[in-house]
């Protein structure tokens, strides 16, 4: 759908361009944790700018929206590869056809969720070489950007993973670097990757998941005759996303509303001033409930705290003859006027 509608526009707009959506899909499967048959997800997608630059700003958004929840580096992690490396590897080191690297993709697909004797005996029924399959478990056993460099410096690769490296030494530089590792087993499923993919990990014991992921794509526009575009996105479910703060005590109370400020008046003629401040605050910002009709003096703190406020705002007759607000603290019971 998102190439469908890049590949329209494409010609006219400005590039980089940033889209996002959140929609509601299905997929026919047996639901289980983490997975529905009809779920909400959350879509991000950069299409023309370099790989490694989009693909920067895209990995950065995700841990951006779950440090926002409160989440660290000890609760996620981001785990990357290169789909480029991993085509180099099987082609120039492990001299694989077509037939054998898509059947391998699907065993990479599941390595860490397979016994060691169930991973032996499906790399077997494709590779028959012994020293073909130590070089294949040499490089999924990878653990590091430094192991990376080092393996491709010995088959004279470094060239493949120039942009992959590239990406590496700006996350050295950031805050990124506490989340992001590098994982030869993160492959994604689906065939269009052509670059960099990489999943979000939950490190809950109770919830040891993949819980987003994406990657960079080239090619997808040329489904609709379209010359390629580079482009990079990922997605994040509703439901994985809700595992994750649950298991970490991270979930928002969403039972009670979120305002700045509640706006109590005690009589008709402070009902204007009242509606005008609020419409003023709101302007800047502020997020206000707006009490809807003559409040009871007596009636004001309870409502507030009913409705989970921290703040209140009251204006009566002698705060509109003297032009101030009288502004209460509910959590620390402080109390002054406001012009």
């Amino acid at each position: 759908t998102v190439a469908r509608m890049a590949a329209q526009v494409h010609r006219e707009i400005a590039k980089p361009f940033r889209w996002y959506s959140i929609a509601n899909f299905m997929r026919y499967e047996k639901p289980q944790r983490g997975r529905l048959r009809e779920f909400t997800q959350l879509n991000v997608d950069i299409f023309g700018a370099p790989d490694d630059l989009a693909a920067f700003e895209v990995i950065d958004l995700t841990c951006s929206l779950l440090r926002n929840f409160g989440a660290n580096d000890s609760m996620f992690s981001i785990q990357i590869n290169d789909r480029k490396i991993v085509d180099a590897v099987f082609n120039q080191i492990l001299k694989l056809d077509d037939e054998q690297s898509t059947k391998l993709y699907k065993v990479i697909d599941k390595s860490k969720k397979v016994t060691s004797e169930a991973l032996d005996k499906m790399i077997s029924e494709i590779i028959t070489d012994p020293q073909t399959v130590l070089n294949f478990k040499r490089y999924i056993g990878l653990s590091s950007f430094e192991d990376l460099v080092d393996f491709l410096e010995e088959n004279e690769m470094n060239e493949t993973a120039e942009t992959f490296l590239n990406f590496y030494n700006k996350i050295k530089e950031t805050t990124l670097k506490a989340f992001v590792n590098y994982d030869p087993t993160i492959v994604r499923g689906l065939d269009y990757y052509t670059v960099i993919v990489f999943e979000i990990f939950d490190k809950h014991p109770d919830n040891r998941r993949a819980i987003a992921g994406g990657g960079a794509y080239a090619n997808l526009l040329q489904i609709f005759n379209e010359q390629p575009l580079a482009g990079i996105g990922f997605g994040l479910g509703d439901v994985t996303l809700k595992d994750f703060l649950e298991s970490h005590n991270l979930l928002p109370d969403l039972s009670k509303p979120n305002h700045d400020l509640m706006i109590a008046y005690f009589d008709d003629e402070s009902e204007v001033t009242a509606i005008n401040l609020a419409k003023e605050l709101r302007a800047i910002g502020i997020k206000i409930d707006l009490n809807l009709g003559v409040m009871k003096f007596k009636k004001v703190f309870k409502t507030a705290e009913q409705r989970n406020h921290s703040f209140i705002a009251m204006i009566g007759e002698n705060e509109r003859n003297d032009g101030v607000v009288q502004l209460k603290n509910l959590k620390n019971k402080d109390q002054k006027n406001i012009n």
